[in-house]
């Protein structure tokens, strides 16, 4: 099953062809880390560019790294970090809509 998370713009450090280097939201345990996902798996959502969405699937792992330390973490770390900003962003992109 296919899983989505919303988040800001802003949480984007880095953009290639192939991928998305995206940043753990500041009020979460892993405030410092950030991990690259697919570009194909990251979608704008309206908020005029400003929202953006990442899918993945269940099971999927997510490798956090800092610039010292690197963690592997399931899907469920990653909703719970994401939560209030996805909560957030999902009532204003229904609103767009």
């Amino acid at each position: 099953m296919w899983n989505k998370i919303y988040f800001n713009k802003q949480n984007i450090k880095k953009e290639t062809d192939t991928a998305i280097l995206i940043s753990m939201p500041s009020k979460s345990d892993y405030a410092n880390y950030s991990f690259w996902h697919p570009a194909k798996l990251v979608r704008e959502e309206g908020g005029k560019g400003y929202f953006l969405s990442f899918s993945f699937t269940d099971g999927w792992t997510f490798k956090l790294k800092t610039k010292t330390r690197e963690l592997n973490v399931n899907q469920d770390v990653i909703i719970k970090a994401f939560g209030l900003v996805h909560e957030e962003i999902s009532s204003g992109v229904k609103k767009d809509k």
